[in-house]
């Protein structure tokens, strides 16, 4: 397991196991509920609708879990460019707008 420094919210940690690649995402405790149900409903949508995203896995109770307080999920790792070191072109933001669309 290592920490995934990218991003601003939330603690990302990347697992490598003999079954694949995924992330750990533990939530900060000061999301409201139904903000963390928004953001996996998000995910669970886009799927459906086609957009490139993570892929949700799936637990016993559900695609939340619980660890005393903390709440999280887990998600296939995919690796791929992003705009960190890069410009996005005209083309990328035009894909971006439409998937964004169909949310």
């Amino acid at each position: 397991y290592n920490p995934i420094n990218e991003g601003y919210e939330d603690a990302n940690i990347f697992l490598k196991t003999n079954l694949g690649e995924y992330v750990l995402k533990i939530f900060l405790t000061e999301r409201s509920q139904d903000t963390i149900n928004d953001y996996v409903k998000i995910i669970l949508e886009s799927t459906k609708l086609g957009i490139k995203t993570t892929k949700l896995i799936e637990g016993v109770a559900g695609h939340l879990g619980y660890a005393g307080n903390a709440k999280y999920i887990i998600t296939e790792f995919f690796s791929g460019q992003n705009f960190q070191q890069i410009t996005p072109s005209l083309e990328d933001m035009y894909a971006g707008l439409k998937y964004l669309t169909k949310l």
